[in-house]
């Protein structure tokens, strides 16, 4: 089950290598509006991060944006923007990857900077976390 847990800084979206691969093949095959539910053990993690219940996937135009509201993480832009999110999402579980590192745990940062090729200037910073 993939974990969701958020600040006025950032997010961070944390699950098995099997996990992290079901939301990559659900980021490439939403074609409009998808809806993924996410655990939520308690309000507040033992950090004081705020956990989400939902993650919502919105296919419409230009850059992705990544905001929080309520209880959940959009994720909105163009179908290739969706899709490179997906490419990132890969790179984290790709089994040569995760035999390179032999680690049980491993993250990856998304973060906008100024030229950044998908990413919005407003997107929340995104920590991808692999937890085996």
């Amino acid at each position: 089950m993939l974990f969701a847990v958020c600040d006025a800084t950032g997010v961070e979206i944390e699950g098995s290598t099997q996990d992290l691969q079901e939301l990559s093949r659900k980021v490439r095959h939403c074609s409009d509006l998808c809806e993924i539910a996410v655990s939520a053990p308690a309000d507040y993690d033992n950090r004081g991060l705020r956990y989400l219940k939902r993650l919502v996937l919105k296919v419409g135009s230009g850059p992705l944006s990544i905001a929080v509201s309520d209880q959940q993480v959009s994720f909105s832009g163009s179908k290739d923007k969706l899709d490179l999110l997906a490419e990132n999402i890969d790179s984290l579980v790709d089994p040569k990857n995760v035999e390179n590192v032999q680690k049980t745990r491993d993250h990856l940062h998304i973060e906008f900077y100024p030229g950044h090729f998908f990413l919005s200037e407003d997107a929340l910073p995104l920590v991808l976390i692999r937890q085996d």
